[in-house]
């Protein structure tokens, strides 16, 4: 009985690991160009949220949805949380496993967090959830301040992809 429940709770465990999610810190403005530049090639959209934030929470489920529709379409999604470091474990990572998020995701580490959406976007309104979404290009064609719908970001990613 004993053997049965280490294996049980072994199981478990690796289970638990394979699905860990996988979440990159940004450390810079470079860094976040880096990752929007390695996927030219690609509908690209952008979602910046925080797991305090309930408007984001609010549309996280159909942002994922939305992957998952389009990700056999030269379509990807990248999440960016301007959680704080300190949250990753506790808030962040739960609340992406959750939402079924199986896909790197990114925490900005840095100082000034918002430097990244104003290095791109001198006009932002400094609000959360925003939402861009790139061409394949990697050209800036949509944006979105505050929750959407699916269907509302269907409409969008559908102008895009050929």
């Amino acid at each position: 009985m004993l053997k049965k429940l280490f294996i049980i709770a072994m199981f478990a465990i690796a289970v638990n690991s394979a699905s860990a999610q996988d979440v990159e810190k940004i450390k810079s403005v470079e860094d976040y160009n880096k990752i929007i530049s390695s996927l030219k090639g690609e509908v690209v959209m952008v979602n910046f949220w925080a797991t305090w934030c309930s408007p984001c929470r609010k549309e996280f489920p159909d942002l994922v949805k939305l992957f998952n529709t389009y990700k056999e379409k030269d379509f990807n999604l990248i999440f960016v949380s301007f959680d704080d470091e300190s949250e990753l474990e506790s808030e962040v990572i739960p609340f992406l496993k959750k939402n079924n998020v199986d896909f790197k995701s990114y925490l900005v580490k840095m100082s000034n967090p918002d430097s990244i959406i104003l290095s791109f976007d001198s006009n932002w309104e400094m609000g959360i959830p925003t939402t861009y979404l790139l061409n394949k290009e990697g050209e800036r064609k949509w944006k979105a301040l505050g929750s959407r719908k699916y269907e509302e970001f269907e409409a969008e990613v559908q102008k895009l992809i050929n």
